[in-house]
């Protein structure tokens, strides 16, 4: 036997039903030292690499693009804007090189490639030495970093407030109501090293103010989505004068 549901009572608006909302969003803040672990995982990668029979030279060459990369990261901020530049700029070069070569008979590449060639790298006992021992420094502060930010840099985005906690304790929060969250971007390489990083900003609805900044965190912008959500769902509700 089939129950149906009573029709609801003329005039009355029945609401669709609930989906199921984001109530509480949490982050780590993290350091610089959390853009350290390629400088300890390539190496390992390039140590199974070489055992398998990777050339020397090439181990050489993606240890010295990683540090470079990182090492950009680390004292640079490199915005969308010059990111663009960069790009564009290269695709240029690639681009006149080739005219170059296919015009004129103006060897570029193959020209840069022998000199490429004449720089005595070696994948040597002794360089690999080096390499591990930045590898091991590099591993020590990631690690102590990573420590760091779950004992101090833990924050929490509710219904009600956006908090920090320090060794286990709220000592900050923001009124949800007075503050708002906004996402930032201040560096490509960071945001792509911290696959989808981000910095948080936590502004005043009013003023428009930063009162606090949550650096590097991990998957930042996908955090950013969950709070914006969050805070989108919490907004409809007020608006519609029911009390949380």
């Amino acid at each position: 036997m089939s129950v149906q549901e009573a029709a609801p009572p003329a005039g009355r608006i029945v609401s669709p039903p609930k989906q199921t909302a984001i109530s509480m969003v949490d982050c780590h803040e993290l350091g610089q030292a959390s853009l350290l672990y390629p400088m300890f995982v390539v190496p390992l990668l390039l140590w199974g690499a070489t055992s398998l029979g990777l050339d020397g030279k090439t181990a050489v060459w993606i240890w010295l693009a990683t540090f470079a990369v990182v090492i950009t990261a680390l004292v640079w901020n490199l915005n969308r804007v010059t990111t663009i530049i960069i790009v564009i700029t290269i695709v240029l070069m690639i681009v006149s090189a080739l005219l170059a070569d296919s015009k004129w008979g103006i060897p570029v590449f193959p020209w840069i490639g022998e000199q490429l060639k004449r720089i005595p790298l070696s994948w040597s006992p002794e360089f690999q030495s080096a390499v591990y021992a930045i590898a091991a420094i590099c591993g020590l502060f990631f690690v102590i970093e990573m420590i760091s930010s779950r004992l101090d840099g833990y924050w929490i985005f509710n219904k009600n407030e956006f908090e920090h906690y320090s060794f286990g304790r709220k000592d900050t929060s923001y009124a949800r109501g007075q503050n708002t969250v906004v996402t930032l971007t201040p560096c490509v390489l960071k945001s792509w090293l911290l696959f989808g990083g981000a910095t948080l900003q936590i502004t005043g609805a009013q003023d428009q103010r930063p009162h606090a900044i949550v650096t590097h965190v991990f998957r930042g912008q996908s955090v950013g989505v969950q709070i914006r959500k969050m805070l989108e769902s919490l907004r409809v509700t007020d608006d519609s004068g029911i009390s949380h």
